[in-house]
């Protein structure tokens, strides 16, 4: 009698963009982990102590993923991944093992022979333990459809044993009933490239069909826990051609314009085209405070395209959890993004003073218009200067777009001087000189030096008069008293006669 357990597996067949692939050694296998014994008939699947690729999962089951670290699939190359798992028999007779898959392009050896099929077995005896290797040919460019693996044990006919050897193996042998345990493939693999790169992969996509990339908070600006993270993308690919998408931190080039500034950036390159793309962002409100910026509609997120020109992706709040606010962006493709502070430029459009010409107590007025050309609300202050001293100061706050006229009055000395607002000339003002020839509007000894403005209205020029006497006024009056007294006494010694 013979019999068949089929056993299927999870492949994470992923086309991963790798370099040269260290495999654990088949030699000396480390078997302490746990064992998929669900096989049934005595055969257990085993993954090495400290293989990258099998793993037995919470179920018992036994998954692959042949994308970990720095090794994976090649696209367009034959990539064989040695002693993926182990296969031990604990029967009491030999054991005919294969292993099969859903794709022509992935094939397997067991103990280092091919087996294949149910004509292309391996004879395992009792309690030993064998590798099985894989092997992925993508050079062929079709689509790998690899739908699982499937492990294949049964009881070696007596015939079989004679002398050890491996008896003649028939087709006919393969259609005998099978129990069979079927995982499905997952649809995109992710491996890690370097401290802040992620490599994703996609077998067999559908064109128009999108597909969510896990980059799991990869830091786009700021720090881990007090930052800007991607949380993920989501890519809707053009075709069904496999395809690699490869997400890295990179620096922020300076976007174009005063009304922004470069937060971080991340670099997200495609092999194929895509159809649409979805960005997707955790922004802390911590960071939020770290970079001066007030609300998550004060940031922005820019793509730089292909004939180097900079566009705004537009975002938009989608939920708020946990202290932080996750905002999203669809564009029609790749490249690099910058995520961005929108900032304030607040600035003076135009200044006014008038009139041209005041008399020496009179004063002018200085007109001028603050337009915010920014992103974002912001305040500012500006000085008022006459002759290049600061005489008054206005201070603004606008929204973004928003524009306001400030004024302020000016009593300079006589002469012509040059008067500016926020470093914006505004005109000049003539002051005439007073009927005595003295400097007017100001108490200054020097008759050029500008009145200080008090507020929005006009500064007066008051003329003081003293308030009482000082002591060189009460020592002259002492000296003309005594002249006083001395000549009544002289006037009245000759009207009585004396000489």
């Amino acid at each position: 009698m013979t019999r068949r357990r089929r056993r299927w597996l999870a492949l994470a067949a992923a086309l991963a963009l790798a370099g040269t692939l260290a495999f654990p050694s088949a030699a000396a296998p480390l078997l302490g982990g746990p064992v998929d014994t669900t096989t049934g008939d005595g055969v257990e699947l085993l993954p090495a102590e400290d293989s990258q690729y099998a793993t037995v999962g919470p179920d018992g089951e036994l998954a692959l993923d042949l994308t970990p670290g720095d090794a994976g699939l090649n696209p367009g190359a034959v990539t064989d991944f040695g002693a993926v798992f182990y296969v031990r028999y604990t029967g009491d007779q030999y054991a005919e093992v294969w292993v099969t898959a859903g794709s022509e392009a992935v094939s397997f050896a067991v103990d280092g022979q091919p087996a294949g099929s149910a004509a292309q077995n391996v004879r395992v005896g009792p309690d030993e333990v064998v590798p099985v290797s894989v092997r992925v040919d993508t050079t062929s460019g079709d689509d790998l459809d690899v739908g699982g693996l499937t492990v294949h044990s049964r009881v070696a006919e007596p015939e079989r044993e004679a002398d050890g050897q491996t008896a003649e193996r028939t087709a006919e042998t393969t259609t005998d009933s099978t129990d069979t345990t079927e995982v499905s493939v997952p649809a995109v693999q992710r491996r890690g490239t370097a401290a802040d790169g992620l490599t994703f992969t996609m077998l067999t996509p559908t064109a128009g069909d999108a597909l969510t990339l896990d980059t799991d908070g990869m830091v786009v600006a700021g720090e881990p826990e007090r930052g800007a993270v991607l949380e993920s993308l989501t890519v809707t690919p053009a075709s069904g051609e496999g395809m690699t998408v490869d997400v890295e931190r990179t620096a922020a080039d300076p976007v174009p314009g005063e009304a922004v500034e470069s937060l971080g950036a991340v670099r997200v390159d495609a092999s194929t085209d895509v159809d649409a793309a979805t960005v997707r962002l955790a922004v802390d409100d911590a960071f939020l405070a770290d970079v001066a910026v007030d609300d998550v509609d004060d940031l922005s997120l820019y793509r730089h395209g292909g004939d180097g020109e900079w566009s705004e992706v537009s975002l938009s709040a989608v939920a708020e959890r946990n202290g932080s606010t996750v905002l999203e962006g669809s564009t029609g493709g790749f490249s690099t993004f910058v995520l961005a502070a929108d900032r304030p430029t607040i600035g003076v459009s135009a200044a006014s003073v008038s009139p041209a010409t005041v008399s020496a107590d009179g004063s002018a007025t200085v007109s001028a218009t603050l337009r915010n050309d920014g992103q974002a609300a912001g305040e500012r202050t500006v000085p008022v200067t006459v002759g290049g001293e600061v005489v008054a100061e206005r201070t603004v706050v606008l929204e973004a777009g928003e524009t306001a006229t400030v004024t302020a009055s000016v009593s300079p000395g006589p002469g012509e001087h040059t008067v500016s607002v926020g470093g914006v000339e505004a005109g000049t003002v003539s002051v005439a000189a007073d009927k005595d020839g003295e400097a007017g509007g100001s108490d200054e000894s020097d008759g050029d030096a500008p009145a200080t403005d008090s507020g929005d209205e006009p500064a007066e020029n008051v003329q003081s008069e003293p308030a009482g006497f000082d002591f060189e006024t009460l020592a002259g009056a002492g000296v003309a008293v005594a002249v006083v007294v001395v000549g009544v006494g002289a006037l009245r010694r000759r009207r009585g006669g004396e000489p």
